[in-house]
């Protein structure tokens, strides 16, 4: 529409021009009048496409830098281009025309220039080439002013020229591709130029009063008014932007802007300033990643901003909601520090989330988990969220729907988890980490076949920490990657050394490898350094043992860096075979060399169920069908060694045949008569009777 209206303007100055002619006793053309109105025509072609480049809100901004870019532009043009005009004692019409296309044509400048600082980077040469058109309209116009002024029109001047690349720059604009498309619109203020609008119509006002400033002080005094009206206006609506800017940013700092609710920072400001007594729970939703997993992101924020509104209401007057990230949220209240009233309130929170949510005409439950802290536990108000969150965690722990408080028994704990992964974030480096070899025997020979790498942490002032009281906290941390590397590291080194004493690779030893160490592209690579240290060592007397969940928590995952670690030479066990859900196509889609059946299956051996024979031997099978090893763990009877043998079962480790061993003790073994032969012989013995 903007482009329809400004040709048919320019289409007919151009005709009215060309059927005028000029002559040498009177050089202006009827069609020069069209010359105002070609100017606004090409300011509205402007605003229409300025609709679609800045952002909502910048209209007040951008009039106010138009009208103080135009008063900069009268300060130089008016005394070049009008003052002549309009002090010629004829032709007042046409002088007039050119004056009024003079202000036209400052203003058509001047928003250009305002409109230009604003739009996004990608905009810029598409708003340069769609006003290139109207702008040269206006240098035109302004050319054969000069020309009118001093007598010089003719046919072919420079005027005619400029007209016709004014014509060229209407092929520039219309061809540009951003005529069929929506420009994105971004609030975008370059400071630098923002400046620069301030400051350079002062500039030049300044400039003209020296150069002008004795044979044109009326005019310059108008416009110095002008300009310090327009500026006064401008300060005061940067000032009032300012101040909403302000209050927006303030507003996302603070607040959560999917739910609306306060964030964690403003809960921690709202708190810090609070006394005695106060209260805090923090909330956390069951089962709301399989909503995110099943139905999106969409739906689940649709469902936190239901919950939002749910805990608003269960909470009820004197609590305040935030959410802390994720789904987590915090309830707060300065009314009360009662762990009755705050239990109540949690317990009241729990049940109304357990209601079902409508989200996209479906119906969905959740539920929720709370820790509860108030200042009757003797926590400060600024503690309450922390000590609550410590609550929670303890909850989840304990299943879905469970609402804890805080004790001073779960803080001493929290105190000395965080105590205990501080000292063992530094005990690889202080060389506080040390290995026990475990045996491993086979049920048929009694000799000594390998051993599982088990770590230990020698921990200052607390003595030896089993691996049960830090591998969790390892776990947690991330701490486990150091842990794993340095059994591995020690596992090859003593089996380099254990080469020398047996004269071969006799023996083999296994070590475990955690989620995290799994998870690394480059799982093969501290492998591979390893065994390239200790050059004596073959690959595949070592195992990585592996649980069966991590298998099943990311198949795709698992596979490519078993196949890694199988591309290294090294064995693959499945730990703890038989405790979890492996199901039997795992088995045939990993590079698994040994399946390690599960404690729990071997205890169940001898007076345990009827069918946990059946069991052990299903798996034992399985194993050898897909021409697997098996090793059984846990073995403490001669019963359980011999219900093994016979199942087909040919190497176990357990405490009938030894307890994890120090180096030196596992050293002294290599080479010697193993001290378990009599414990495999009755083994064998018992076998051999069952069988006969």
């Amino acid at each position: 529409m903007g482009w329809l209206a400004l040709l048919t303007t320019v289409g007919a100055g151009t005709l009215v021009y060309a059927l005028d002619p000029i002559s040498d006793t009177d050089p202006f053309s009827v069609g020069f009048l069209f010359t105002p109105v070609m100017g606004t025509a090409g300011l509205v072609f402007c605003a229409l496409v300025a609709r679609r480049v800045l952002a909502t809100g910048s209209g007040l901004r951008v009039a106010l830098d138009t009208v103080w870019l135009a008063l900069a532009a009268t300060a130089v043009g008016w005394p070049v281009f009008v003052d002549p005009l309009l002090d010629r004692p004829v032709d007042r019409v046409p002088a007039l025309a050119l004056a009024t296309q003079a202000v036209v044509g400052a203003l058509l400048v001047g928003f250009v220039g305002a409109v230009a600082v604003r739009v996004p980077p990608r905009a810029l040469v598409a708003w340069l080439r769609l006003t290139a058109f109207p702008v040269a309209l206006v240098g035109a116009a302004a050319l054969y002013g000069i020309e009118y002024a001093t007598g010089h029109v003719e046919s072919g001047g420079a005027g005619d020229v400029a007209f016709s690349v004014a014509a060229a720059c209407t092929v520039l604009g219309a061809l540009h591709p951003s005529l069929a498309e929506q420009v994105v619109r971004r609030p975008v203020l370059r400071i630098r130029y923002d400046l620069a609008v301030t400051w350079v119509p002062i500039a030049v006002w300044a400039a003209a009063v020296a150069l002008r400033g004795v044979t044109h002080a009326a005019e310059l005094r108008w416009l110095g008014a002008a300009i310090a009206a327009v500026l006064v206006v401008r300060l005061s609506a940067l000032v009032r932007d300012n101040a909403h800017l302000i209050d927006r940013l303030e507003q996302q700092a603070t607040r959560d802007p999917l739910t609306g609710l306060p964030n964690r920072r403003a809960l921690d400001a709202l708190v810090a300033d609070w006394r005695a007594p106060a209260a805090a729970l923090v909330v956390d939703l069951d089962r709301f990643k399989a909503v995110n997993d099943a139905l999106g992101h969409g739906a689940g924020d649709e469902l936190l901003k239901l919950v939002a509104r749910r805990l608003r209401t269960a909470a009820g007057s004197g609590w305040t909601v935030g959410r802390l990230g994720g789904d987590e949220f915090a309830v707060v209240s300065s009314a009360t520090g009662s762990r009755d009233a705050a239990y109540e309130v949690a317990r009241r929170i729990v049940e109304r989330l357990e209601l079902p949510f409508l989200v996209d005409r479906r119906e969905m439950w959740i539920g929720a988990s709370v820790g509860v802290a108030t200042s009757e536990d003797g926590l400060d108000p600024a503690e309450l969220v922390d000590a609550a969150d410590l609550a929670l965690r303890t909850a989840k722990a304990a299943g879905r729907g469970v609402v804890v408080r805080v004790d001073e028994d779960l803080r001493r704990r929290a105190r000395d988890r965080q105590d205990l992964e501080a000292d063992l974030r530094h005990a690889a480096d202080r060389d506080e980490l040390f290995c026990l070899y475990q045996p491993k025997v086979d049920l048929v020979t009694g000799a000594l076949v390998g051993a599982e790498a088990l770590v230990r942490w020698d921990r200052p002032g607390h003595g030896v920490v089993p691996p049960g009281e830090f591998i969790a906290v390892a776990e947690a941390s991330g701490h486990i990657a150091t842990i794993d590397r340095f059994v591995l590291h020690d596992a090859v080194r003593r089996l380099h050394v254990w080469n020398q004493a047996t004269g071969g690779p006799r023996l083999a030893v296994s070590t475990n490898m955690s989620a995290w160490e799994l998870a690394r592209i480059d799982v093969d690579a501290d492998v591979r350094r390893a065994l390239a240290a200790e050059g004596g060592v073959d690959p595949g007397q070592l195992t990585i043992e592996l649980t069966e969940t991590l298998l099943v928590e990311d198949p795709a995952l698992v596979a490519r860096r078993l196949q890694k670690l199988r591309g290294a030479g090294v064995g693959v066990s499945v730990d703890d075979f038989g405790a979890g859900f492996t199901a039997i196509a795992y088995l045939r889609r990993f590079p698994i060399s040994e399946v390690k059946i599960d404690r729990s299956l071997v205890d169940e051996l001898t007076g345990g169920p009827a069918d946990a024979r059946s069991v052990v031997a299903a798996v034992i099978a399985l194993a050898r069908a897909l021409d697997l090893h098996v090793v059984a763990e846990g073995v403490e009877t001669v019963e359980q060694a011999a219900a093994l043998r016979r199942l087909g079962c040919r190497v176990a480790q357990g405490f009938l045949f030894a307890r994890p061993l120090t180096v030196e003790d596992f050293s002294a073994l290599v080479g010697a008569p193993p001290p378990w032969a009599d414990l495999v012989g009755e083994a064998t013995g018992a076998t051999d009777r069952a069988v006969s």
